[in-house]
């Protein structure tokens, strides 16, 4: 099967299944996020449990909460056009941001 026929697998699995796409997005932005911080920093040996922490942070506790967030904010503030749109990053910002930053630290 080629690299493209995998890919319209994915998307074909990730749109029937979205929370579960969500979680998969999430641990890998944060694991490769921390693989990231460690070679910015030129750590001599790569922490792969720190990486394997940061990945169940975002898989498990980002992710669940701003996929809720994000449908109750979609059923709240519905529409594409551009005044929705930026109400809905203000209001975004203003609540989420905040929680997915305590969700960071805490964990």
């Amino acid at each position: 099967m080629s690299v493209i026929g995998v890919l319209k697998r994915c998307q074909a699995v990730f749109k029937r299944h979205s929370f579960v796409g969500s979680v998969l997005v999430y641990s890998c932005l944060y694991g490769g996020g921390d693989i990231a911080r460690q070679t910015i920093h030129r750590t001599p040996k790569k922490d792969y449990v720190t990486t394997a922490r940061m990945a169940v942070v975002g898989g498990a506790g980002l992710a669940p909460c701003l996929y809720g967030w994000y449908k109750i904010l979609d059923r709240l503030l519905s529409g594409k056009t551009m005044q929705v749109l930026v109400k809905k990053v203000v209001v975004d910002q203003l609540i989420a941001g905040s929680m997915s930053i305590s969700i960071f630290y805490i964990s």
